[in-house]
Order: C-alpha cells, then sequence, then structure tokens
C-alpha cells in the first residue's frame, strides 16, 4: 500500500502500525514530518527512513536525454557544458528545474517554509524564520556565529537561533557543516557553515549580490557528498589556511576536497592547493582532490588529483 501527503492524517501511524505485519507500506510525504521521533517510536524496528533528493546532475542529463556523457566529443562536452550552467541555475527539483520556471521554484521555497516548517514547529515569529531562512540561502558556504544571526531574526537569545537553524535542517532545506575537529566539544563551538538543499533557493530566494558561482559550485558538491552518505566537515587552521569538504568515515578523515571555480594562473593554483598538503599532513589523508570548472593546463603539486566539476559529477 502506498501512502502519499499521509503525514496530514491524524493517527495514521496507529493504522500502519496495526497492518504492517500483513501489508508492506511504502509512505512518501514532501517534509521532515515524516521523521519524527513520535512515528520512530510508533513504528520501532519495522521501518526503513529515506531521503530522496533532487535531481543529481548526472540524473538531470539522462532526463536531457544524455546515458552515457562522453567527454571527448567536442559537441557533447559543450551541450554538458550548458546543461551544467542550467543545472548551477535552476537546481535539481525535475519539474520547474527542467522547464526552467522560476515562478514555480519560487513557490517551492514559500511553501516548504510556510506550509510545511512554520505551521508545524508553532513558530510565532514567522518573519524572523522567514528573513533567517533567506539569510542563509542568500550565503551558501559562509561560516557564521549563531549569536550573529540574532539582529537577523529579530529574538533575543542565541538558543532560539539556533533552534530555528535546526528546525530548518530536519526540514531540509540546509546541510549544516562542522569545521573538523578530532575533539566533538571543539566541533560543537566552532563556527558553522551551512549549504542550501538546491542552488534554486539561492537563485530565487536569496539576494546574491554578485554571480557567487563558486559558493554554488560548492553547493552542488555538497548536496553531492550528502546523497552519497558521506560524513562532511571543512577543515580550517589558525593560520586561515582552509579546504572546503573533509570527507569521514566516522571521525576518521579519507579524502580532502577543495573546490575552484578557476585556476587561472600558477599562483592561484598554490593559494589553492596549498591548504589541501598542509591539511593532508595534519589529518593523515592521501585522496586529495581539487575541483575546477574548467581544468587548467599546468600541472598541480604532486598527490593532488585534478578534476573538472563535469568529470566529477558524472563518475
Amino acid at each position: 500500500m502506498f501512502l502519499d501527503e499521509v503525514q496530514n492524517i491524524r493517527g495514521w501511524e496507529k493504522f500502519v502500525s496495526r497492518l504492517q505485519s500483513k501489508v508492506k507500506f511504502v509512505i512518501s510525504g514532501s517534509n521532515a514530518a515524516l521523521m519524527n521521533s513520535e512515528y520512530a517510536t510508533a513504528l520501532t524496528g519495522r521501518h526503513i527512513p529515506m531521503r530522496i533528493f533532487p535531481l543529481s546532475f548526472s540524473e538531470y542529463i539522462f532526463t536531457k536525454g544524455i546515458n552515457q556523457p562522453d567527454m571527448f566529443v567536442t559537441e557533447s562536452r559543450a551541450k554538458i557544458r550548458a546543461l551544467l550552467n542550467d543545472f548551477i541555475n535552476f537546481g535539481g527539483f525535475p519539474e520547474a528545474s527542467l522547464k526552467k520556471d522560476s515562478y514555480l521554484l519560487k513557490a517551492y521555497f514559500d511553501s516548504i517554509l510556510f506550509r510545511d516548517v512554520i505551521p508545524r514547529t508553532n513558530i510565532q515569529n514567522s518573519a524572523g524564520m522567514e528573513a533567517l531562512s533567506r539569510y542563509l540561502v542568500s550565503n551558501p558556504g559562509k561560516p557564521f556565529f549563531f549569536r550573529k544571526l540574532i539582529p537577523v531574526t529579530n529574538v533575543k537569545h542565541e538558543d532560539t537561533v539556533k533552534s530555528y537553524v535546526d528546525i530548518l535542517e530536519k526540514a531540509y532545506m540546509f546541510t549544516l557543516i562542522p569545521r573538523f575537529n578530532f575533539s566533538i566539544k571543539k566541533q560543537m563551538a566552532n563556527l558553522k557553515k551551512i549549504y542550501p538543499a538546491d542552488t534554486s533557493f539561492t537563485r530565487f530566494s536569496g539576494s546574491l549580490f554578485s554571480e557567487e558561482r563558486g559558493r554554488l559550485l560548492e553547493t552542488i558538491v555538497c548536496n553531492e557528498l550528502k546523497r552519497k552518505n558521506f560524513d562532511i566537515f571543512y577543515w580550517k587552521n589558525e593560520r586561515g589556511k582552509e579546504v572546503d569538504f573533509v570527507l569521514c568515515e566516522g571521525l576518521k578523515p579519507i579524502a580532502l576536497i577543495q573546490v575552484c571555480e578557476r585556476i587561472e594562473d600558477e599562483k592561484m593554483m598554490k593559494r589553492e592547493t596549498e591548504p589541501l598538503l598542509v591539511a593532508a599532513e595534519e589529518l593523515k589523508v592521501s585522496d586529495l582532490i581539487l575541483l575546477t570548472d574548467i581544468t587548467p593546463n599546468f600541472r598541480a603539486p604532486a598527490g593532488i588529483s585534478v578534476k573538472s566539476f563535469i568529470e566529477w559529477l558524472v563518475e
């Protein structure tokens, strides 16, 4: 039995609990209410939660008729690059993104916020929650302190801001990325980064004052890593050197990824790769990847694999 948007029916979990010994249920919904611990308690040991993401880039180009992309054919490469630009701008929500429907993409964000998040969490300060959401989608990948967001949300306490961000994350609107540290306590105290669940949120529901293509590419990489079920962090040392993504199994770092829109000269190559080498030595990681929009003609330092975004996204 398939039940869609069943969270709108009071007591649905009791109905499922009574029948699931005889009937296999597939239950779907458009918000995080279905992951509520109350339902998990009612269905203890008898449910497997599964998050459905917007389209990945591989899925996106598949809908455009490209099954096995050949980057060595000029025409194919040009078409895929054009599709990457569309994917960056319109994201991966199937109907709206494929039709490039900016009105519908705006409506998705508003619908999640005003129909799912605010009513279901009984937030009284809806204007503050909206202001926070739009601020966060406008600043993907930028570190923040919770207390610095107090003026944005017009609340009195840092804990309230934390609860708002937690609600948005549980509703799958954002992914929160901690700064890596082997100490859990220090991880909790450090600045966080946050990325929207889809680039269309930033494009159509935020306020970008510049092209910010690099941060949109970071957003795509973040969501691809979450799709692949990695534990992800960012890394930064006391001298300010920073790596965009640390991939971990638990608290064991296994790979480092640096994202840079384009490498224009050897000076820029050094600036982007030096943090990778420093972090690799500190974290004892050998799998180092530099992702860039256009692969440069000059070599990266030994041990660093340079890949184009398209190459990495369609692997």
